[in-house]
């Protein structure tokens, strides 16, 4: 840790003497910061302790954060309605800090639910724009450009309906949810999808049975046919039709012609060595698709030796932040 580190850190900790004991024993020796100090003093302390450890790092920044939101820190710059909003007609089971922003968790229709604020340094984006994870949402989450995203005024949710495995009983259910962010919570009325996986599937499905309600989507190692795919398929099981998987309709790799005439923008990335959803079944053949219907609006990038894991890109690579954040 150089000079400057060092003094910032010391500052830090004579600012933290001031807390509550108690508070300090539950945050490792350091608690939360009260209102006199400053979002800009508190980042400050942030940066000072990454270059310990990251797990110290980690560690603290959460039970900071944490702590700041059990004392009412920074109130005047959170949204202070949304969870009292959500839970005048969903039970609320949580409230905690995820990524730096307050996340509420609560049961949707029998389905938990999240939703989460920007952090409060940052300012929220007057259209509440938000992106959802539709599967895995707590899977390589730095690496999907989401922290950063809530950093610049964005919202983050998901909806845990891995059971219905987008069905035409899990699309009613998705566009209940998003009819539920949208008039209760004002979100934006278009959501931008994160499709991991399992999460490709659903992303896809959904988008082509209701083009109107998303602004964009990011694809990553989808899962887009059964053909091939050696997992459980959940409610899916036992209705294969006679001629197999491949030429199924309800297949998201036969609906590349639908996304391509709705104009979505489409951000796809895989890994050439995929065993798990071959390229040759799965995205290769949904980007051919979508070419020859005349889409122009997806990017499509094979990463070389990549297999299945992990998805996302590199921290610090805009690629994903910059295809959600700069509007069409």
């Amino acid at each position: 840790m150089n000079a400057h580190s060092l003094s910032t850190w010391a500052a830090a900790l004579a600012a933290a003497a001031a807390f509550p004991s108690q508070a300090r024993a539950e945050s490792g020796g350091v608690a939360a910061p009260s209102n006199s100090i400053s979002v800009c003093e508190y980042d400050a302390l942030e940066k000072a302790a990454r270059p310990r450890s990251m797990f110290a790092y980690e560690y603290c920044y959460s039970k900071l954060r944490e702590r700041a939101l059990e004392a009412g820190a920074w109130k005047d710059q959170m949204e202070p309605t949304l969870r009292d909003r959500i839970a005048k007609t969903c039970p609320v089971t949580k409230t905690d800090v995820w990524n730096g922003g307050r996340r509420t968790v609560f049961k949707f229709r029998g389905h938990e639910a999240w939703v989460v604020e920007p952090p409060p340094e940052a300012k929220a984006l007057p259209s509440r724009r938000w992106t959802w994870t539709m599967q895995w949402a707590s899977a390589f989450v730095p690496r999907t450009s989401v922290p950063r995203l809530l950093k610049s005024g964005w919202h983050h949710v998901t909806l845990m309906q891995y059971d219905e495995r987008m069905t035409e009983e899990g699309i009613a259910l998705s566009e209940a949810f998003q009819d539920f962010l949208v008039k209760e919570l004002g979100f934006d009325p278009k959501a931008n999808l994160i499709g991991m996986s399992w999460g490709g599937f659903f992303s896809v499905r959904y988008a082509a049975a209701r083009p109107e309600r998303v602004d964009r989507i990011y694809l990553d190692a989808p899962l887009l046919s059964f053909e091939g795919f050696k997992h459980d398929l959940g409610p899916w099981k036992g209705t294969e039709p006679a001629g197999g998987w491949r030429d199924d309709p309800r297949m998201p790799v036969n609906m590349a012609g639908a996304l391509a005439e709705s104009g979505i923008p489409i951000l796809l990335l895989y890994g050439k060595a995929d065993t798990v959803v071959p390229p040759a079944l799965n995205c290769e053949r949904f980007a051919a698709a979508y070419k020859s219907a005349g889409g122009k609006n997806m990017k499509s990038t094979a990463r070389g030796n990549f297999a299945h894991h992990p998805h996302g890109c590199d921290v610090g690579d805009g690629t994903i932040y910059c295809f959600f954040h700069f509007k069409r």
